[in-house]
Order: structure tokens, then C-alpha cells, then sequence
């Protein structure tokens, strides 16, 4: 498959930049990062829980857990009691 994205000429300079820092061409370099940011889908129709390791599912969880932000406080304690989902039907 061959596609064309146009980029704005600072984008084209930074990935240019970071090509040449590992040692590749620009189109080797798009390539790896498609292939390493691209959810794996098994063509066999089987879902992903039958087909990934636990050691790529760990990848995969920390990769999810590294897209949320940190510093946002987690839910309180009331927010999972019965109350919070029925209210006063409870």
C-alpha cells in the first residue's frame, strides 16, 4: 500500500530529524512507528484475548494506563457504594 500524507514543513524537518537519529529514511521510520503504535488485530478472527501473551498484554495495559493523566484524582470511595448507582431506589 502506498500512501501520501502531507505534512507541514516543521513536522517533515522533526520527523526527517528523528529518521536520520536512528538511521533510517523517512518512510522506514513512519513504517516502524505504524507498526509499533497499530493495534494488533488477528486476521483469524479470533479476539485478542485468545491470541496476545500475558507479556504483550502487559505491554498493551501500560500503554493504555500511559495515555490517562496522573495527576486527575481517582474516583472516591462513594462513587462505586449502591447509592451512586440507584440513588434512591437503592
Amino acid at each position: 500500500m502506498t500512501l501520501m500524507i502531507e505534512l507541514a514543513p516543521d513536522l517533515e524537518a522533526r520527523l526527517l530529524q528523528e529518521a536520520a537519529k536512528h538511521g533510517l529514511g523517512a518512510d522506514e521510520f513512519v513504517r516502524g512507528l505504524i507498526e509499533r503504535e497499530l493495534p494488533t488485530i488477528p486476521l483469524d478472527g479470533r479476539s485478542l484475548c485468545e491470541t496476545l501473551t500475558p507479556e504483550a498484554w502487559g505491554k498493551v495495559f501500560d500503554e493504555y494506563l500511559a495515555r490517562h493523566d496522573a495527576t486527575k484524582p481517582p474516583l472516591p470511595a462513594a462513587a462505586f457504594e449502591r447509592a451512586s448507582f440507584y440513588g434512591e431506589r437503592g
